[in-house]
């Protein structure tokens, strides 16, 4: 059923006025959780508390404590799907994506003998992760491949919800450059907007391109950015970006939450 709130985020995507309508959205939640975040930050003065625009444009809200918790989370469930097909106890890890830490540094607890790397296109993120995360080593990409990774390098990649926001060509691009780098039997883990959000979020018409197998871009914003939005079904997923990949495992289960409740798929190099 098609809603209003959908009548109007495809109006205001189609005016160019996303950005516009974020900025709004991101007022709304700095107040709503302005108290809330100078509790926590009294009970926990010993977090790295990253740039609060930081937070809202990686995570999609202003809450430090659900920041912190939803890392944690996330980081358990990534260590947890790693060991059911590794026995490597302490991988090389990179996370491509990694914002200001929400995962990468619980990562870093879950697996304390790795050596953990973190990338992001962001420039001012990795500036700011570098000067407080300084166990971790990271890097920035480019839009573009390659990464500045020698080949054969990584036990083991992981993206949260960065395939969301890249047309199928980037997503094509990055899997092999990820192939690149991993060691051979490696393998990389990431996730994708599936069923769960393609049914709260897409049009009738959407829906039914989604269900016979096709990737739903909504753009009109820069790549990359937050607002962009991608969608792909599991016919997607098997039958044309995945298809010469060797798939280990497919989670729809949403208790995972390494990235809400997107599809998580891993597969091996």
């Amino acid at each position: 059923m098609f809603s209003i709130k959908q009548f109007f985020s495809g109006l205001l995507r189609t005016l160019h006025l996303l950005r516009f309508a974020e900025n709004l959205r991101f007022r709304y939640y700095w107040i709503k959780y302005f108290l809330k975040n100078k509790k926590f930050r009294l009970k926990n003065p010993d977090l790295a508390y990253p740039p609060i625009h930081f937070i809202y444009e990686t995570f999609g809200r202003t809450s430090y404590e659900l920041f912190f918790e939803s890392g944690k989370k996330a980081a358990k469930s990534i260590k947890e799907i790693y060991h059911s097909i590794s026995e490597n106890p302490s991988p090389t890890i990179l996370e491509w994506g990694c914002g200001v830490g929400r995962i990468i540094t619980h990562i870093k607890d879950e697996f304390p003998d790795s050596k953990i790397f973190g990338s992001d296109v962001d420039s001012k993120m990795i500036e700011w992760c570098k000067k407080v995360y300084k166990d971790i080593v990271f890097t920035k990409n480019d839009y573009h491949p390659p990464f500045s990774f020698s080949d054969d390098y990584f036990d083991f990649v992981y993206a949260a919800s960065v395939f969301t926001h890249l047309t199928e060509i980037y997503q094509k691009e990055w899997l092999e450059e990820i192939l690149r780098i991993l060691k051979p039997d490696g393998y990389f883990l990431f996730t994708v907007h599936g069923d769960y959000y393609a049914q709260k979020k897409l049009t009738t018409s959407e829906m039914k391109r989604y269900e016979a197998g096709d990737i739903i871009v909504r753009a009109n914003v820069k790549l990359g950015s937050r607002i962009m939005a991608v969608f792909q079904g599991e016919k997607f997923m098997r039958n044309v970006l995945l298809k010469d990949y060797s798939i280990v495992k497919h989670i729809k289960n949403p208790d995972y939450q390494i990235a809400g409740s997107q599809e998580i798929w891993v597969i091996k190099n």
